[in-house]
């Protein structure tokens, strides 16, 4: 019994093997990766650095924001969401952005979504109550990738 399974085993095995297509070994493992034009590659950069300034700017307005009444804890309460939604929603805009422009070239891509990580995870940090200790090194964090990233898209 022991063999007859066994053996229908290696039959099934045989038979899905044979029809399996087999991979082309004249194909470069590269060929796949996919080339653009110098133009494209201008557009993407163009197009990620003015959602690189936005962000900036939404971002900073947000964050430096002050409540008009002070003492007003609904109102501390809207400054700290505001900021808290730019930081983060600036982040998930930055990785977008960059998915819907697969040309932008990569030292630039690899700056912009190191910033934007850094933004959601401040965010996220700010959201859960996180200690200075953990937060301003984030602030440092975001203020490096960001001069980083403005001195690509100049």
């Amino acid at each position: 019994m022991a063999a007859l399974a066994l053996a229908v085993v290696a039959l099934s095995v045989g038979f899905v093997g044979w029809f399996r297509p087999q991979p082309d070994s004249n194909r470069s493992p590269l060929a796949s990766d996919p080339t653009f034009t110098s133009q494209q590659i201008s557009d993407a950069k163009d197009s990620v650095c003015a959602t690189h300034r936005l962000v900036r700017q939404a971002t900073v307005s947000n964050t430096n924001q002050i409540n008009p009444v002070p003492g007003d804890a609904i109102g501390d309460l809207a400054v700290a969401v505001n900021a808290r939604l730019a930081l983060y929603s600036g982040g998930d805009y930055l990785l977008n952005r960059l998915t819907a422009e697969p040309a932008t070239p990569t030292e630039l891509s690899d700056a912009v979504r190191k910033l934007a990580h850094v933004l959601q995870e401040l965010a996220i940090s700010y959201l859960a109550g996180a200690p200075d200790s953990v937060v301003t090194p984030l602030r440092q964090a975001s203020d490096e990738h960001t001069r980083t990233v403005d001195l690509l898209c100049t």
